[in-house]
Formats: structure tokens, C-alpha cells, sequence
């Protein structure tokens, strides 16, 4: 698979508008479920995390779908999830 190189790639290249707007849709659809490979999840939850940080991507939305990836099968993603709520959370207060 692919995907998960995609989502490291995402964060690291120069984005024009529509670029990053479709990059965050498929980033979003990617952790809006649980039937995803656990490397694609976790990949996908560090780029949006970079989102994040750079004001691209609301924290709230973020938080939610980590809140999905807690019921991931894989517990390095559910680990993983549970550690960047917790950042998040952090952040936000």
C-alpha cells in the first residue's frame, strides 16, 4: 500500500490552496473510520497532527477523529491516538 506514503508525504511538500484542502479531505476520510491499516492511521494521524500545528486544520475535527482511531484494532494506533488526544487537549486548555 501506498497511502501511507502519501501521508507522510503530505506535510512535507509545498501546498497551493486546492492541493491542501484535497490532501486534508483524504487525511480526514482515511481516519473517519477504523477499517483502515494501522500504518495508514498512524501516518495519517502524525500529518494531520503537522496540520494542526500550522493552523490548517481545526483542532476540534482532529480530536474527533482520534477519538474514532481509540477503537482502531491495532493498539500502537490506539496508543498513538490516545497520546496525541492527550496533546491536543493540552493545547486547547
Amino acid at each position: 500500500s501506498i497511502l501511507w506514503h502519501i501521508a507522510e508525504i503530505y506535510p512535507q511538500v509545498r501546498l497551493n490552496q486546492k492541493q491542501k484542502d484535497h490532501a486534508l479531505q483524504w487525511l480526514t476520510k482515511q481516519l473517519a473510520t477504523t477499517d483502515v491499516d494501522w500504518i495508514v492511521a498512524a501516518n495519517c494521524m502524525k500529518a494531520l497532527r503537522e496540520f494542526v500545528q500550522r493552523g490548517d486544520y481545526d483542532r476540534t475535527a482532529f480530536s474527533e477523529l482520534l477519538m474514532v482511531q481509540q477503537h482502531h484494532h491495532s493498539k500502537s494506533v490506539v496508543r498513538k491516538a490516545a497520546k496525541l488526544l492527550e496533546a491536543v487537549k493540552q493545547r486547547s486548555a
